[in-house]
This record gives structure tokens, C-alpha cells and sequence, in this order.
């Protein structure tokens, strides 16, 4: 079965989103998984703040294991 690719953008505490620069990330990766990949480490923390369609409101603190779709917005605090 073909994994099917998203994007995900990071907004930088106190900054503004880059949208010209997507993290590719394949299906099902979680919240944790994109953490690793940018080198944030988790531990001790809520999570992170998720806007976009996976999120039920924006602005939405998730857990590590929220899967995330195509063109969330992701923040870690």
C-alpha cells in the first residue's frame, strides 16, 4: 500500500508561520513523530498546539499521539 504525504507547517513560538517551507511527513505520523524530527524534545511538556483540520478548534492543545493531516499548523511550547 502507497503512503499517502501531507504537509505540515511549524510556527515558531512568538512567530509567524512559513508557509513556503513544508515538513513532509507521511500518513499517521503523531504529534511525537514530527517532534523527533525537529529535534523538540517532549518530555515534561503538554504537547503541542495544533491548528488546522485534525484539530477540533484552533489552537487546540493535543497529545503526543495526535495524528495530524494535510496543512496543520503545528506549534510546540
Amino acid at each position: 500500500k502507497r503512503q499517502e504525504l501531507k504537509r505540515i507547517y511549524l510556527k515558531p513560538q512568538g512567530e509567524k508561520v512559513d508557509f513556503s517551507k513544508p515538513l513532509i511527513i507521511r500518513d499517521q505520523e503523531t504529534v511525537a513523530d514530527v517532534a523527533t524530527r525537529v529535534g523538540q524534545v517532549l518530555k515534561g511538556k503538554k504537547s503541542a498546539y495544533v491548528w488546522g483540520q485534525s484539530a477540533k478548534f484552533p489552537g487546540q492543545l493535543v497529545s503526543n499521539e495526535h495524528v495530524l493531516k494535510d496543512e496543520d499548523v503545528v506549534s510546540f511550547r
